[in-house]
């Protein structure tokens, strides 16, 4: 992917606002660097970092815009707030309601009109 001085300056701003532990594993030369961006997205809690995201991937190109509108529309992850360690515990239970509300979209896109 080619990217141009808006996204790099998107990239820069998505890094400067991680929280210090992720920003080491945060290389702009990354050739998975738009997954990293929408996994960011789609995790961030601060309203800053998702939408820096969200732009880059806008810029990105058609398929990352489709993802965007894909994932606003299912509304499958939950919001992450990559700012605060978090225990082993916690995890496990943000990953349930994760999955539970992957479940839950699944099953209405399987049996649209029923209700669970």
């Amino acid at each position: 992917m080619k990217i141009d001085r808006k996204m790099a300056s998107y990239l820069l701003e998505i890094k400067r606002n991680l929280p210090y532990e992720m920003r080491e594993h945060f290389k702009l030369s990354a050739p998975n660097i738009e997954e990293l961006v929408f996994d960011i997205y789609q995790t961030a809690k601060r309203e800053k970092l998702k939408e820096l995201a969200q732009s880059f991937l806008e810029n990105s190109g058609p398929e990352w815009t489709r993802k965007l509108q894909q994932d606003d529309s299912n509304g499958l992850i939950g919001s992450l707030d990559l700012g605060k360690p978090i225990r082993i515990g916690e995890a496990f239970n943000q990953s349930a309601m994760i999955v539970d509300k992957m479940l839950t979209a699944v099953s209405r896109q399987i049996a649209p009109g029923k209700q669970h």
